[in-house]
């Protein structure tokens, strides 16, 4: 599944991941098919495996992320570790009118979190499949590893140290 699917997971709505996945119901007497101790278990384990997973990387106790557009929805997000993936998306979306100057209405933002914040490191279960994602600026061309992780946007929201037009 795309990060968006795993994302639908942590939303507050605790029965829109099991609307999604209908056509499962691995306990047909629950409504949607899922309880919600089922859901609160596959989201504390892959919380666990994520905070296993950025200590692996050695991620600081604090780091910045990256992220295009708007924070306003409930639920998770994706964000990026790296700057260059962060601007190479921003890029791509909005149109470079002329160097730093872009037509949007969409914000680059950068965001002051802590491991303890993340819900996911998306990056790493992608990695665990055998699969790496890269992401290709179009306007110069290179390439990163997307190093996306999903964070909820209420915590986004208290976090924010920056919104503009680029990294």
């Amino acid at each position: 599944p795309g990060s968006e699917t795993v994302a639908i997971l942590f939303d507050d709505d605790q029965f829109k991941f099991a609307h999604v996945f209908d056509w499962e119901k691995p306990d047909p007497a629950a409504p949607h098919g899922y309880t919600a101790r089922q859901l609160d278990n596959a989201r504390n384990q892959i919380r666990a495996a994520t905070q296993e997973a950025l200590d692996a990387r050695g991620l600081p106790d604090e780091f910045f992320v990256y992220r295009i557009g708007a924070i306003d929805q409930p639920g998770a997000v994706s964000v990026t570790l790296d700057p260059k993936v962060a601007q190479a998306m921003f890029e791509q979306e909005t149109g470079r009118v002329a160097k730093g100057v872009y037509e949007t209405a969409r914000p680059l933002s950068a965001f002051r979190v802590s491991k303890a914040d993340v819900d996911v490191d998306f990056t790493t279960l992608v990695r665990g499949t055998g699969k790496e994602y890269k992401l290709e600026n179009k306007i110069t061309g290179e390439a990163w590893p997307e190093e996306e992780l999903l964070i909820n946007t209420r915590v986004l929201r208290e976090k924010k140290v920056w919104e503009g037009q680029g990294v």
